[in-house]
């Protein structure tokens, strides 16, 4: 992941910027900017290395819960919709979601950690929920095997899904969005 991300960085910029609309070129053009300009991945220390292992513990084991804010309409005081959030269980490393996220990304499964989230959270999502606000991460985003995952996971439980581009991960060019904003408009 990490080695896509700085060939995306070192090269593939022209591309970003165009909207995307075919994911086989897409996957092409990633596998040529890796081979353009290899990256190597940091070796991990063994304090890392056990954090890995719990997180991907809880990752397989869903060691997790989702908690579930209302967002009020201010008229009428109905609810317009619910917002997931995280809460780390017993197995995490991190006890703060925040925390627990960032060490994810550094340890190179943020993308991992990000989707399993936001499937647990459209499971487990209350009855007759108007609309279901989740974050994702930029990083997320931007690789359209994750954006397939997300749209066939709102299709398969047929909920109204807003994604929240958590303020955490820095984005220099917006740009980058467009396209990915686009195919999820469009739900393909």
């Amino acid at each position: 992941i990490n080695m896509v991300l700085e060939a995306l960085r070192l090269g593939a910029d022209d591309y970003l910027f165009k909207p995307l609309t075919n994911f086989e070129n897409v996957a092409s053009m990633i596998e040529k900017q890796v081979k353009k300009h290899p990256v190597g991945r940091p070796t991990l220390t063994d304090v890392e290395l056990e954090q890995l292992e719990k997180i991907r513990e809880m990752i397989t084991n869903r060691d997790f819960a989702m908690a579930f804010q209302p967002i009020f309409r201010l008229d009428d005081r109905s609810i317009f919709g619910y917002e997931a959030l995280l809460r780390p269980g017993s197995t995490s490393p991190q006890s703060r979601p925040g925390l627990l996220l960032d060490l994810a990304e550094h340890l190179g499964i943020g993308r991992e950690l990000d989707l399993v989230c936001i499937e647990k959270a459209l499971e487990s999502t209350p009855l007759n929920t108007p609309r279901l606000f989740v974050n994702i991460e930029t990083e997320t985003l931007v690789y359209p095997d994750s954006l397939l995952k997300v749209v066939s996971l709102a299709e398969r439980f047929k909920q109204p899904l807003v994604l929240e581009v958590t303020e955490r991960g820095t984005v220099e060019n917006l740009s980058i969005l467009l396209g990915p904003c686009e195919i999820l408009r469009k739900g393909k």
